[in-house]
């Protein structure tokens, strides 16, 4: 009985140790300059890392998050 409650305490941590480090970050999308809407974006990295931006065919697209 002392072994299920010590694994049932380890998969209660995870669970909540796993699931803390995860943020939300809003994002605007941009195409050419323009605002074109707003999403959000569920990461463990920093927000400023989701943000990318890339040209294809002359048109630039991408991605500010804060």
């Amino acid at each position: 009985m002392k072994k299920v409650l010590c694994i049932l305490a380890a998969v209660a941590m995870v669970a909540v140790f796993g699931t803390s480090c995860k943020k939300q970050c809003t994002c605007d999308n941009y195409v050419n300059g323009v605002k074109v809407g707003t999403t959000t974006v569920e990461t463990t990295k920093s927000c400023a890392s989701v943000s990318t931006m890339v040209e294809t065919n002359g048109i630039k697209a991408g991605l500010s998050c804060k």
